[in-house]
């Protein structure tokens, strides 16, 4: 109702009807938000301007005086600075020292992958190519889970050479003890050249795993956790080292 009789004195003062008041009262407020929108834009354009005018200054100075050096840091990309170092499986190296533990296990009672390997056929695509498919083996699996000083490893064997791995995936954990070792063919990035690699593959979406340092050979920066092995002489038990306790070793929980 005020707004009624605001508009009708509006067209009373300027001798128009009630419509062409309203109207013009509208336009005037339109008018009013354009000009304080212009003025808020300008006011954040001069604070931008005069903050990089200010860091230029500031720039020219470091350059220009020789008595501040300039200090340049490495700058990571998000995707870079997630991904982890890898873990090196570095068993010979004599500045650390390992404590081996027993695994319940002869170098007898495991199984040499080196006379199992994976057996592939050739299938074809929908699109009329061929592709090789690995073909499910029968039989028990060639590692055996152990654990050992608090952790669920994986232990296997290939030709006179024992290894021991995390059992568990860091893709989505899956068993690696069920896994297949094989020889992977990857392309390295100085020359080109290509090398193959002995390798555990996970049974659930076939990442493969570098024996010798546990790196994987499908995403840059996935790794796992190797442990060094060894044959006790008298009992030609396989036992596997470690650098450190679990903490439930001095509860009394442990044998090693």
């Amino acid at each position: 109702r005020q707004s009624t009789l605001a508009d009708q004195q509006l067209a009373i003062n300027n001798n128009i009807d009630i419509d062409e008041a309203r109207y013009a009262k509208r336009w005037d407020t339109q008018k009013l938000r354009e000009s304080s929108k212009t003025a808020t834009e300008t006011s954040i354009m001069n604070g931008f301007h005069s903050q990089a005018s200010a860091f230029q200054s500031t720039l020219s100075n470091e350059v220009s005086s020789p008595s501040k050096p300039i200090r340049r840091r490495k700058v990571l990309s998000p995707r870079t600075a997630a991904i982890p170092e890898p873990r090196l499986n570095r068993p010979h190296d004599s500045s650390v020292e390992i404590f081996y533990f027993r695994t319940g296990f002869k170098q007898n009672e495991i199984l040499d992958s080196a006379l199992y390997p994976p057996e592939y056929k050739t299938q074809f695509t929908v699109t009329g190519q061929t592709r090789k498919v690995k073909v499910k083996r029968n039989g028990p699996p060639l590692g055996k889970k152990v654990e050992v000083n608090g952790k669920a490893l994986a232990l296997f064997r290939h030709n006179n050479s024992f290894y021991a791995i995390d059992n568990k995936c860091c893709h989505q954990g899956g068993p690696l003890h069920q896994g297949d070792i094989e020889d992977i063919e990857e392309i390295r990035t100085v020359g080109g050249e290509k090398k193959k690699t002995l390798c555990i593959t996970c049974p659930w979406h076939s990442w493969h795993f570098d024996l010798t340092d546990g790196r994987c050979l499908h995403q840059e920066g996935y790794s796992q956790q190797m442990y060094p092995c060894k044959v006790e002489v008298e009992s030609g038990e396989v036992m596997i080292g470690f650098r450190s306790f679990d903490q439930d070793q001095f509860k009394g929980r442990l044998e090693f």
